[in-house]
């Protein structure tokens, strides 16, 4: 039986996961019933525990009865005290059509290779074989500047190890076909690349081999990401099995003095259950403070603080606690929020009966985002920022593919790009000095809601104190440094400059307080439509470093102006009603050549209604939230929204999200930068129903949002 599939094998084969589970193990394949099928003899062997290969290629059968030739990775696991197999499987259907039309005729050969990003060649036989026909891929990848160059060189040249190309050339007369031969590939400048090979003989009218034809695929980098991969996954699965499972089933007894304790038998008690904290307990035994092994450190040895002290006088308080129903990760999370390393447990009724440490976290998050923001803090120059943020794509590659839900993966995404601007900015100004006021670094857009993705540029300002007019032009070309550096870095690191220059280091967007709330004003008492259409983002603001009370601050002030103005509501409802999803009359999705990709549709801008849905109805209750599922559920508290319409545009938002993320994570793969523009064409049969009833949703949304805001149905 299958146990568990993640949401790229689901797809391949059109099921949804519970159908998946209940299928016999050999209902995947195309022809179970005949006995010359290789996968059911393959299985068939597996399972009576003969010797079989670790990997095999097989057709496989969809849910709708089409076929999928792909190759299966076997390995032997055991969990738990039971046995079984992890299954990788790639669909390599897409490489069969290709080598079904390479044989059909040269200038289809042509026409087809010449648009394709894989190398595809024909060579001639024999000892002194060259090639003969070459795409510009296969000249380019065999580090050729021209094809002339290619077909003067022999192809014994480009293999790096010749015992390597005497098994792939006796392979090849044997079979009369070589598929994905990992070989080592000359270049012609010396270098040496890995590529994946497949080859096929085409035979005269005599039946005799006259030339072969072949596909060659650089796949160094791919195979260094491979591994890196595995490598993560190995840790992944040691750790997600714990880092997924209830705090309760973890606790430990529970350590806990009495406030007037001397220091010393504190001290002696953590010593004797070995535990690096205490619960501290008032004469009524109410839980007031913990005492850790930092505490008697810093405020202990480092003060000479006599050890007959009550151990009060060195608690921290209040106490930080979590669920014992909350999940080992969400545990790891607060800790990382709160900046602590102990948690005190609470039980339903919300009484302390234990504590968690990060000490007990530690291995379980060797690989997880904890580990890369500690690296991000630790880093002792803005390179060392840069180089550590290259492995956020492939953590959360990992985390798609597990099967992560995309509120975690945007608050890990969210809280990396945090911890990067800090650091970055405490770089800033180390070079430049202490800055001459108070101020706060803000984030806006989807920066400020905690929404970024793979692809998210830049939008950020600087609010800064109030001074004299005589002080401010000074003041202000210091912030304006401040915010040229540390935005050149953020794009240096990826965070890409925004198109249109909303930054910190532009001087427009790096004002005193003062001028930041006549700005609001502005926006809220005398813009027009497309005024606020660009200034949506700016209502999204949070304070990523710096003086807190200036954000909020601004935040009483757009409060206060947004009381009574109906117009301004009115206006910002009919921008969104605007932005229609992109499906058309009879419920076909619309698509348009966006970026110079052919029908596509951007599923950034599909995914803003539900954005301004949630902005524009936390702006009228005055609702402090910035992130947009937060508000939904802000807005079902307060009965803005019921549950159902709740639960339906968390739904809608969620399953655009994650496409959305999908995507992005496939770009990466086929080493493509992440966009935001989707062919629908590319994703499967179930994706499109479930897009099409996602967008008709937004609809009703939009429905609603013009009946409350406008006054019209």
């Amino acid at each position: 039986k299958y146990t568990y599939s993640n949401r790229t094998m689901l797809d391949m084969l059109g099921y949804a996961e519970q159908e998946f589970n209940d299928l016999d193990i050999y209902d995947i394949f195309y022809s179970r019933e005949k006995k010359d099928n290789l996968g059911f003899q393959y299985f068939k062997a597996l399972m009576e525990g003969n010797n079989a290969p670790t990997q095999f290629e097989a057709k496989l059968k969809r849910k709708d009865k089409e076929r999928v030739d792909a190759v299966l990775t076997i390995s032997k696991i055991e969990f738990a005290g039971k046995n079984g197999f992890t299954i990788i499987v790639k669909d390599i259907s897409k490489n069969k059509e290709i080598e079904e039309e390479l044989g059909e005729s040269k200038e289809k050969y042509k026409a087809l290779t010449n648009n394709l990003n894989i190398g595809v060649f024909r060579t001639t036989l024999g000892r002194n074989g060259t090639f003969i026909e070459a795409n510009p891929a296969a000249v380019s990848i065999l580090g050729f500047g021209k094809p002339e160059e290619l077909f003067k060189a022999n192809i014994t040249e480009v293999f790096n190890d010749l015992d390597a190309r005497q098994i792939f050339i006796k392979n090849l007369l044997s079979e009369g076909f070589v598929k994905n031969r990992p070989l080592e590939i000359k270049k012609k400048d010396g270098s040496v690349i890995i590529t994946s090979v497949s080859a096929v003989l085409i035979n005269d009218e005599t039946g005799a081999a006259r030339y072969c034809d072949g596909i060659v695929e650089d796949i160094t980098e791919q195979k260094n990401i491979e591994k890196q991969r595995e490598n993560l996954i190995t840790e992944l699965q040691a750790s997600s099995h714990f880092m997924n499972q209830p705090i309760k089933h973890f606790l430990r007894k529970n350590i806990v003095c009495e406030m007037k304790t001397p220091i010393k038998e504190a001290a002696s008690l953590m010593s004797k259950e070995k535990y690096s904290a205490v619960l501290i307990t008032s004469e009524k035994s109410n839980y007031i403070g913990i005492v850790t092994d930092h505490d008697l450190r810093e405020r202990v040895v480092a003060k000479n603080l006599d050890i007959n002290s009550p151990v009060f006088q060195i608690m921290s308080s209040p106490i930080i606690s979590i669920d014992e129903h909350a999940l080992m990760f969400e545990a790891s999370l607060l800790m990382h929020e709160k900046a602590t390393r102990h948690l005190a447990v609470k039980d339903n009724k919300g009484n302390i009966i234990s504590m968690i440490s990060n000490e007990e976290l530690l291995q379980a998050q060797r690989h997880s985002s904890s580990l890369l923001i500690s690296e991000i803090q630790a880093a002792g120059s803005a390179e060392e920022v840069m180089e550590s943020n290259k492995r956020l794509s492939g953590l959360i590659k990992a985390l798609i593919d597990s099967g992560a839900k995309q509120e975690n993966i945007t608050r890990i995404i969210t809280s990396i790009s945090d911890v990067i601007t800090d650091k970055l900015i405490k770089f800033a100004l180390k070079e430049l000095g202490d800055p001459p006021v108070k101020f706060a670094f803000v984030a806006l857009g989807s920066v400020g809601r905690g929404e970024q993705t793979l692809k998210t540029d830049q939008d950020n300002a600087i609010i800064f104190e109030d001074v004299s007019p005589t002080l401010e032009k000074e003041v202000q070309t210091y912030f304006v440094k401040l915010g040229i550096k540390v935005c050149g870095w953020l794009n240096l690191a990826g965070y890409t400059f925004c198109i249109g220059e909303v930054m910190a280091q532009n001087p427009k967007w790096c004002q005193p307080l003062k001028a930041w709330k006549e700005y609001f004003t502005q926006w809220i008492v005398t813009a027009d439509p497309e005024d606020l259409r660009d200034s949506n983002i700016f209502f999204d603001f949070k304070c990523i470093y710096g003086d807190k009370r200036l954000t909020e601050k601004l935040k009483d002030h757009l409060n206060e102006s947004l009381e009574g103005k109906a117009a301004f509501f009115q206006i910002l409802a009919s921008n969104v009603l605007l932005q229609k999803p992109p499906i058309g009359l009879f419920g076909k999705i619309v698509v348009e050549s966006v970026d110079g990709q052919p029908e596509t549709f951007n599923i950034k801008h599909a995914i803003r209604p539900i954005v301004d849905f949630a902005r524009i109805y936390s702006l009228k209750n005055q609702l402090d939230e910035t992130n947009t599922l937060g508000r939904l559920h802000q807005l079902l508290t307060i009965n803005v929204l019921n549950k159902t319409s709740h639960d339906e545009i968390i739904q809608s938002y969620n399953y655009l999200m994650q496409l959305r993320f999908k995507h992005q994570v496939m770009a990466i793969n086929n080493n493509q930068p992440p966009d935001n523009n989707i062919n629908p064409k590319k994703i499967t049969h179930l994706e499109q129903t479930m897009l099409k009833k996602t967008f008709s949703q937004i609809s009703d949304f939009q429905s609603r949002l013009k009946f409350d805001f406008t006054g019209t149905a």
